[in-house]
């Protein structure tokens, strides 16, 4: 029984070894966060395709300030083989809603397409997509490029109808 007396001492021992600060192996704290500077947005493909009416289409990002008194915010994508910019200044205690074209929706499951949009701040902001069709919509929340890495795995359903 007297290996058993100083299992604390084992204990305190590793647990100040790991988490001292200057220690090989400090204590990793997680600081990803969805507020950041600078995003990189894409609207998947809304599947509700068969409607007649698309009128109602509309892809929206919607920005708003952390912890400061305002935001510009700039918008960055590729429109028609031209380099489109948009700057918006986002008040404290607001949302902005800035209206993207619908032609950077991705189109196509199978194929690359060039419809990525750069969001940069100068101070911490949220970014919220949505895609609005008539009887769909889909709202993702963005999270910053800090915290992007290189294997995903996304658990989705296929919009459909029917159900199938």
């Amino acid at each position: 029984m007297e290996h058993c007396s100083h299992w604390w001492l084992v204990l305190v021992t590793t647990i100040l070894n790991v988490c001292l600060p200057g220690s090989v192996t400090a204590c990793r704290i997680d600081t990803t966060t969805s507020y950041g500077r600078e995003f990189i947005v894409g609207f998947p493909l809304n599947d509700n395709v068969d409607q007649a009416d698309d009128s109602a289409d509309a892809l929206y990002l919607f920005a708003t300030p952390y912890q400061a008194n305002e935001a510009n915010v700039t918008i960055s994508f590729d429109y028609r083989n031209t380099l489109t910019q948009l700057s918006v200044r986002v008040p404290r205690d607001s949302v902005s809603r800035i209206r993207i074209p619908r032609e950077l929706e991705a189109s196509n499951r199978l194929a690359n397409e060039k419809n990525a949009i750069h969001v940069s701040a100068d101070v911490n902001i949220a970014l919220y997509g949505l895609s609005a069709k008539r009887y769909s919509s889909d709202a993702f929340l963005c999270f910053p490029s800090t915290s992007l890495d290189s294997m995903y795995v996304i658990a989705s359903w296929r919009n459909t109808i029917d159900g199938s």
